[in-house]
């Protein structure tokens, strides 16, 4: 009982060193993380307020540990949006292949004289045009050179 406040608190100060809109996961991380250290130290046993305490000094003070527990937040939103950003661009390459396909299929079917309809023709088209004008809207790259979460926490002022 009385650990689990220790670590509560500890992780609602480091919360309070966050960013408003990371706090609840950087509570959960705080927690999480703590529990393992405390697995590791404790093995089978019972953690002790001295165990708690070790732990605690191991993170460091609070407005410290909030930029390690940032860090590691924003390390896994950029791999994750760097995994969704190569689906897209595959995505986009299909369609792209899709709508060349289309308008080639068309005008051959044309020039063949196999038919007269124009809708392979202009679907490939549109779905060029279309493909297009979502690549000329897609975000830029994240390309910034510096350690993910240090601008977050620099950024952020009381």
């Amino acid at each position: 009982m009385v650990t689990t406040r220790m670590i509560e608190r500890y992780a609602d100060e480091v919360a309070g060193h966050a960013p408003f809109y990371m706090r609840k996961r950087v509570r959960s991380q705080v927690i999480r993380t703590m529990h393992e250290m405390l697995t590791a130290v404790c093995e089978d046993e019972k953690p002790t307020v001295r165990d708690v305490r070790r732990v605690k000094e191991e993170l460091g003070k609070p407005s410290q540990a909030v930029l390690m527990f940032c860090q590691e937040i924003e390390k896994k939103r950029r791999r994750l949006r760097r995994r969704s950003v190569k689906i897209w661009r595959a995505v986009m390459q299909a369609l792209t292949v899709l709508a060349v396909l289309f308008v080639i299929g068309g005008l051959g079917s044309l020039l063949i004289g196999l038919t007269g309809n124009l809708s392979l023709f202009v679907f490939g088209t549109v779905l060029g045009a279309l493909v297009m004008i979502i690549k000329m809207f897609e975000p830029l790259p994240d390309n910034t050179g510096e350690e993910p979460g240090a601008d977050v926490i620099r950024s952020y002022r009381y």
